[in-house]
């Protein structure tokens, strides 16, 4: 049986330590604060998937930048799945949707909508980051303008 629960102290710091370590890593492009998910986005477009260290801090944080703008901006919440020897899996949950969104395993494409042109494949975290506007819309949520 699956365990969904909220946040603890703990995961809720992990989550802010990693997406402070993305800040940090790239602080050359300015002050993101509470907009990470911009910064990946502006990362990718700025080639980090070009650099191996680049490319590994922006798929490990991605998960965790989308559920931030989705629970600030979207009515979303934070929830953790199924806590295994101390190890968590973190989820995101709206009350428009029956079953929380596993967020670290959206990098596997299952709410990933291929974009036919882009011959290149997709980047380090992308198939995360462009998971947005499918997972608003299974929430019936409108996406704000700029987000």
């Amino acid at each position: 049986m699956r365990e969904i629960t909220t946040l603890s102290e703990r995961e809720t710091a992990y989550i802010g330590d990693s997406l402070c370590r993305l800040r940090e890593h790239f602080r050359a492009y300015g002050d993101y604060s509470g907009r990470e998910f911009e910064l990946i986005e502006f990362a990718n477009y700025e080639g980090a998937h070009k650099d191996a260290a680049s490319g590994r801090i922006v798929e490990e944080t991605a998960p965790f930048a989308l559920g931030q703008l989705l629970v600030s901006h979207y009515g979303f919440e934070w929830m953790v799945m199924n806590r295994v020897f101390e190890v968590a899996t973190y989820a995101v949950k709206h009350s428009n949707m029956d079953e929380p969104i596993d967020l670290l395993k959206l990098e596997q494409g299952e709410w990933y909508e291929e974009d036919p042109k882009d011959d290149e494949g997709p980047r380090p975290g992308e198939r995360t980051i462009d998971s947005l506007d499918p997972i608003l819309r299974a929430a019936n949520v409108q996406r704000r303008p700029g987000r």
